[in-house]
């Protein structure tokens, strides 16, 4: 987690419930009087309780008030101690709440990338979100009236006046994401989902064949083409529909046509009518023009002559007559004989013609809209129950829906909308973390930054320029396991727990002698690591040495080596082991064993040794080092091997003995031995190496490991950057494969507008580059969480857009100021000083309290007489100066100050009875305010 942005916020301070003994009031006592407790005076006072702790503390968390008891009570008497208590748990919620508040923007941890929908619903789940890998329909799948409101039920009237209720349904189809350029018309490669071509729409083929399909239901079977009479009516059918009946579809109207027949349903967009009768002249604003309309003549129920704008032409109902760039339609003519009637023209209506298998507007066919129809005995639109429409692309070149984009029904007006928002995070742009891999000259260097915010590059491959390149380079090495001799200028990565680090060895100095120990001089280790990222130094030394563990003869020198057990390396615990060649002086190296690796699985003698240490990154990723041959030099038959971010995964060998390949976590590891016999417990010749999913061994060089943080589907998938060895001891580019083979469709497509480069995104929204022309410089953008996807239906002119991000988010840090109310009684010297200054917290009444008896004198509050035996008071009032504010804490009796006190300390509890008010009353049976 990196802070990016730190500021002061400046806001009401945070309530606290619990109250601290330890103040200066440790004081005598003395004992209220008073008697019945009635409203008190108008105090004046500008402020409200409902802020408090504030001004008793300020905004920088500082306490500036003064917490005041009375020492000595007007009869003599001592004061209460319960006034004394009720003083120390005022103070103490005062030390609570004296603290400062900063806001710090941050990288989120955990979160996920939210989406919300205008006019509409995302297709996500609730708590269940939908991700690069997903189909359109893998949340939610089928939407009704509770999700989109024109799909609300609709109801008309049969023609016998039977109400007829329409239900409506849209359920989504079964369509991948995918992020290429093979389909539409897309130049580079993009994110989309691919709308199926008007040839393939199926909507008899269930709703997974389309992008959606919506569905009609009528609650009885009707026939729309019953000739006016129920002798008419279809056998099957229960209604009929008189023409001119309005019916609802979609959240749109239309008016019912009796041109309908079993084949065709005729139905009127909504339109504004006018009427014409023979002889006279309407004037009509269409889209801001006036035009005149003038039936000259009706010559039946079907025709009749009309004059527009001057023109004279024939026209049938149906006909449409183009003014302003509108059509204007002939909706009805009635004759009335003799050449007189009357037309009705409508404004803006459009013909929709539904018939099994297609739809057509205006009597053009729409494309990529099949209709099916749930009728009776193939009676079609003679008696039918309801109608499926489905959904696909109108032009097959423009068959995807595009990230940012959307999918507009043609058919309702565009009543129905599907949208689709691509990733958020998009980690092309808004990304936590870069990775980088690429080929330098005759090296191969990683750069990534860790998990405090470090950026570092590390050159994790080197040729010789001969015939070798090597892990690390030509003069130092990367340790890849646990317990590794290592040399001076190598580097090693320590991991323990949810801890880890990379650290070059520096300076390695041993005098280990065993002559040296028999003629009884001491022997004397030095050891200097640097934290590659950070630049911090650990010292490690030892001397005084006297004994030595003789290590045998190792390639024909005599080794004796000393253990440091448990040495601390910033916070990690490591048993570090020096090795000495007693026939070659000068030459040390040292091994790092976790100090309590030999106990996890409960032996001394065998124990899960790392292979492929990992250290953690900004985003919550791992990284680690891979040889192409991993001399594990494995001691026994577990390994540990990194599968993800804080922990690993512990895999028993001598279970996979005879095995090629087998999976830790995501990533996919060779076994086997040198001579290729197979593992043997101890043998030297056992090593690990990183594979390709397909089971073949993918790593031939050096590699650079980078795991991706969890996704949603618990897989820790990991990108292997290998450096290419162009067989003359030269590295000539940097290649990678990714462990996830699922994810193949989603990178490796080379962009048209640069050949040399290819980009791609993971399912858990990791973004690649990589330019083949560059010596295989590759970069991958990791998001802080997983990427979801966003998809919505909605209805007319919905929006679906990405709520804040997966990047960016903001924590709220509090630190205490240490800052504490002063004690004092009423009658310390410097009492006038107090009553200048500090703001005031008085603690018992008139009576007990003699600078609360100075504000009943001044007005501020009520005279002893007016208490109520049994309740306390906190009251709010101006103080002694202009700007000072008096807090009176007070009561009938000790017990009921007390009560007071207790309310007051416990602020947070009483929220809404402090908030707007300047006084309350407190009963000292329940603790609660008195109405």
């Amino acid at each position: 987690m990196v802070t990016n942005t730190t500021m002061k916020i400046i806001k009401k301070l945070k309530n606290n419930t619990r109250t601290l003994l330890g103040s200066a009031l440790l004081v005598g006592a003395t004992v209220a009087g008073g008697a019945a407790f009635a409203a008190a005076q108008d105090n004046g006072s500008s402020g409200d309780l409902g802020d408090y702790p504030h001004p008793f503390v300020d905004e920088d968390g500082e306490v500036t008030s003064s917490v005041v008891v009375g020492e000595t009570a007007e009869d003599g008497e001592p004061v209460s101690t319960l006034d004394v208590v009720s003083g120390i748990e005022v103070a103490g919620s005062l030390g609570n709440a004296a603290f400062t508040e900063t806001e710090e923007t941050v990288s989120v941890e955990g979160g996920v990338g939210e989406w919300s929908a205008e006019n509409g619903v995302t297709l996500n789940r609730e708590r269940s979100h939908l991700f690069l890998n997903q189909y359109t329909n893998d949340g939610e799948s089928t939407l009704d009236d509770r999700d989109l409101d024109v799909l609300e039920s609709t109801t008309f009237s049969s023609e016998d006046g039977e109400e007829i209720s329409t239900d409506f349904e849209v359920a989504m189809g079964e369509r991948p994401q995918s992020f290429d350029s093979d389909e539409g018309d897309l130049d580079d490669p993009a994110k989309y989902i691919e709308v199926p071509s008007r040839g393939d729409v199926d909507a008899d083929a269930g709703s997974e064949n389309n992008l959606f399909t919506a569905t009609v239901d009528f609650s009885q079977t009707l026939d729309f083409h019953a000739a006016g009479s129920d002798d008419d009516l279809n056998e099957e059918a229960d209604e009929w529909v008189e023409d001119g009946e309005e019916i609802t579809l979609f959240g749109e109207t239309y008016t019912f046509s009796d041109d309908s027949d079993d084949s065709e349903l005729i139905l009127y967009g909504d339109a504004e009518d006018f009427d014409v009768e023979r002889g006279e002249e309407e004037t009509i604003t269409v889209d801001g023009n006036e035009h005149t309309f003038e039936v000259v003549s009706v010559s039946g129920s079907d025709e009749a002559t009309v004059r527009v704008d001057g023109s004279l032409e024939t026209v049938e109902s149906g006909d449409t007559v183009r003014v302003s760039g509108s059509d204007v339609r002939v909706r009805n003519i009635y004759d009335f004989g003799d050449n007189d009637g009357v037309v009705q023209f409508g404004i803006g209506t459009d013909e929709l013609s539904i018939q099994d298998g297609r739809v057509e507007v205006n009597e053009d066919r729409v494309r990529g809209i099949d209709v099916s129809l749930d009728d009776a005995d193939d009676q079609e639109f003679a008696a039918i129950d309801g109608m499926t429409f489905g959904f696909g692309a109108q032009e097959n070149d423009e068959n995807i829906v595009e990230a940012e984009d959307s999918y507009v029904e043609p058919v309702f007006n565009g009543a129905l909308e599907f949208h689709y928002g691509g990733l958020n995070a998009d980690a092309a742009e808004d990304y936590a973390e870069t990775v980088n891999a690429e080929a330098s000259e005759d090296d191969a260097e990683f750069t990534v930054t860790n998990d405090d915010g470090e950026t570092e590059t590390i050159t994790f491959a080197e040729g010789d320029g001969d015939d070798t390149v090597s892990l690390g380079g030509e003069e130092e090495t990367i340790a890849t396991y646990e317990g590794q001799q290592l040399d001076e200028d190598d580097f090693v990565v320590l991991n323990q727990d949810d801890d880890a680090a990379m650290y070059e060895i520096t300076s390695l100095f041993a005098d280990l002698d065993e002559d040296i120990v028999d003629d009884d001089d001491d022997g004397e280790l030095e050891l200097e690591l640097e934290n590659v990222f950070t630049g911090n130094t650990v010292t490690i030394e030892e001397d005084g040495i006297g004994e030595v563990e003789d290590e045998g003869e190792i390639g024909g020198d005599n080794i004796v080596s000393y253990t440091l057990d448990s040495e601390r390396i910033e916070g990690l615990r490591f048993d570090v082991k020096v090795y000495y060649n007693e026939d070659e002086a000068e030459e040390e190296a040292v091994s790092f064993v976790r100090d309590d690796a030999a106990d996890e699985l409960g032996t001394e003698e065998d124990y899960a040794q790392q292979v492929f240490s990992a250290f953690y990154t900004e985003a919550d990723g791992a990284a680690a080092f891979a040889a192409p041959v991993a001399v594990a030099d494995l001691e026994g038959d577990y390994v540990e091997l990194p599968s993800g971010i804080d922990e690993t995964e512990t895999v028993n060998l001598d279970d996979e003995e005879g095995d090629d390949t087998f999976t830790a976590g995501s990533i996919e590891y060779g076994l086997g031995n040198a001579d290729g016999t197979g593992v043997e417990d101890g043998d030297d010749d056992d090593y690990l190496v990183v594979t390709q999913q397909d089971g073949e061994t993918g790593q031939e060089g050096p590699a650079a490991i980078y795991v991706q943080p969890e996704d949603d589907d618990g897989d820790e998938d990991a990108f292997v950057f290998e450096a290419e060895d162009g067989d003359n001891g030269e590295i000539n580019e940097v290649d990678f494969y990714y462990t996830d083979e699922d994810s193949e469709d989603f990178y490796g497509h080379e962009l048209d507008s640069d050949d040399d480069v290819e980009v791609g995104y993971t399912v858990y929204g990791s973004y690649i580059t990589h330019d083949t022309d560059d010596e295989g410089d590759i970069t991958v953008n990791v998001p802080a969480v997983q990427s979801t996807s966003g998809m919505a239906m909605t209805g007319t002119d919905g929006a679906l857009s990405a709520e804040g991000g997966a990047t960016d988010g903001s924590v709220t840090s509090q630190t205490p100021t240490y800052s504490w109310a002063a004690g004092n009684l009423d009658s310390d010297d410097d009492s006038e000083h107090i009553t200048s200054d500090d703001h005031l917290v008085l603690v018992g009444g008139p009576n007990v309290n003699s600078l609360v008896s100075d504000l009943v004198e001044e007005n501020r509050t009520m005279p002893a007489e007016d208490y109520t035996e049994g309740e306390g008071m906190v009251q709010l009032v101006d103080g002694f100066n202009d700007g000072q504010q008096a807090l009176i804490v007070a009561g009938h009796s000790g017990e009921d100050t007390r009560a007071a006190g207790e309310f007051l300390a416990n602020y947070r509890d009483h929220e809404a009875d402090l908030e707007g008010r300047d006084e309350v009353t407190i009963s000292t049976e329940t603790g609660q305010v008195v109405e």
